[in-house]
């Protein structure tokens, strides 16, 4: 089977110093021949290890920075509207570190035509090659493939043991035994257009596309609803604080009927809008706020905007209470719409919550009537 016509990404930098390997050479870090097998634990080490990065907060996206480039993005399965899928163009080793803070060790190493779920992006300030960070997983385990999207290929030769555990999803996040770590961008073909037929020529995605049309907007999802499109995310209002904004798109358009950002008090840090449900002319943003800026004392809120055909906010609720989660709890939902569903005269919300940072998350359902 042919590989589906793929777009190569943008290509990202690195800015190294000392002896730290060259990420701008057209070879992989020489040190790797001679670096000892990461161990199971070293796959499993944090992949911002070294960087700036602002505080995790619950359904955000993580944003790092590095001399000469950021990051941003997060960990979380393909497996959604917003995924970003590629596969190897050229065979290649994912590495355990970003190679700005320390030589990094090889984990495995991928042949062409294997897929890979992107999680991390790097923006360079220069127009050398850079990174992203990956794991590879099996077109099985992403719906919208239907057996297309890679050419047959090599299973992923792991460096060191093999760990016991097989790849899957555990818990919205793959698990041990996928092979993860840090690629150069230059050895990806990203797929466009959601996995087009063969023969077909590349074209940016949709949510691409959106973003482009939202300049300095992070999109959370996208809904596709009768003949339109509802694009959620957060964006800098005048104020410089960050705000959620909703955006409409008539299908097959990239350039928005409206946007509307939907503002928050004064005495919280920042909001973000990160569902939407449409049913004809109703449509309900699902927004998230954070009371803070920083994750130990902040709490995050969330609550409903209802927005009229012509993008006014007429009405929101402020979800204050969720059976068998106390007051001070931070509520949110994951990423997919399945967690923000429009059922009649109510709207069907399966989220998580947890009392402090600490805490483990835990799952609720919660019905609230449409307003």
């Amino acid at each position: 089977m042919r590989t589906s016509p793929l777009r190569v990404g943008a290509l990202l930098t690195l800015t190294m110093m000392g002896c730290r390997p060259d990420p701008s050479s057209t070879s992989e870090p020489a040190s790797h021949a001679a670096t000892q097998p990461p161990s199971p634990a070293r796959r499993l080490a944090d992949p911002l290890a070294g960087l700036a990065c602002d505080p995790p907060r619950a359904g955000w996206a993580r944003t790092c920075t590095a001399p000469g480039y950021a990051i941003t993005g997060a960990v979380t399965n393909c497996d959604t509207e917003t995924a970003s899928l590629a596969s190897i163009a050229a065979g290649a080793e994912l590495m355990d570190r970003f190679p700005s803070t320390t030589t990094p060790s090889a984990v495995a190493t991928l042949s062409p035509g294997q897929m890979v779920c992107i999680h991390y992006r790097a923006q360079p300030s220069d127009d050398r090659p850079g990174w992203r960070y990956v794991t590879a997983i099996d077109e099985s385990m992403v719906k919208a493939c239907k057996g297309e999207c890679t050419t047959p290929h090599a299973a992923a030769a792991w460096v060191g043991p093999k760990p016991q555990l097989p790849c899957r999803v555990t818990h919205g996040a793959y698990s041990a035994g996928c092979p993860s770590g840090w690629i150069r961008a230059d050895r990806l073909d990203e797929y466009s257009m959601g996995l087009p037929p063969d023969g077909e020529t590349a074209a940016p995605t949709l949510k691409e596309a959106y973003e482009t049309a939202l300049p300095d907007t992070t999109i959370y999802s996208v809904t596709q609803a009768a003949g339109y499109a509802c694009v959620v995310g957060a964006r800098l209002d005048d104020l410089g604080r960050q705000s959620a904004i909703v955006a409409k798109f008539a299908n097959g358009d990239t350039t928005p009927v409206w946007t509307t950002l939907i503002p928050h008090d004064s005495d919280v840090y920042a909001n973000r809008a990160t569902h939407c449900a449409c049913e004809s002319e109703r449509c309900y943003v699902l927004v998230a706020t954070d009371t803070q800026p920083a994750q130990s004392t902040s709490q995050t809120l969330i609550s409903i905007a209802r927005l009229s055909t012509a993008g006014a906010i007429v009405g929101t609720h402020e979800v204050t209470t969720i059976p068998g989660v106390p007051g001070n709890a931070s509520a949110w939902l994951d990423a997919g719409s399945s967690h923000f569903v429009l059922k009649g005269q109510s709207l069907a919300l399966a989220g998580l919550w947890r009392a402090s940072p600490e805490d483990a998350p835990r799952p609720f359902t919660l019905q609230v009537s449409t307003f």
